[in-house]
């Protein structure tokens, strides 16, 4: 996502355009106990480890911090959402992995 500030009135603007990327996506949580595909820039699945328990949520943003979310899971700067292969989400999102 690329952002600039408007200096007249310190206003954020953002650019959410996902046109170059390939969908799904795949990331976890550092903590490695939560794992999202994310399917579109408006959805993604999240998996979230409880014990020996998978917990799955389907998320459709359909407002702006959730469409924020996104597209921080994407970006993925700060190193809380990490990168993972189709693989991993899959190994990791089995009923067997839990």
């Amino acid at each position: 996502m690329r952002c600039f500030v408007r200096l007249t009135n310190n206003v954020y603007l953002c650019n959410m355009d996902n046109k170059h990327t390939d969908f799904p996506q795949y990331r976890m949580l550092s903590n490695a106990r939560t794992f999202y595909r994310i399917t579109d820039a408006r959805s993604f699945e999240e998996v979230q480890k409880m014990g020996s328990r998978l917990v799955r949520h389907l998320i459709k943003a359909e407002q702006y911090p959730e469409m924020l979310r996104i597209q921080d899971m994407l970006d993925g700067h700060d190193g809380t959402y990490l990168e993972i292969s189709e693989q991993q989400w899959t190994e990791q999102t089995s009923e067997r992995s839990a």
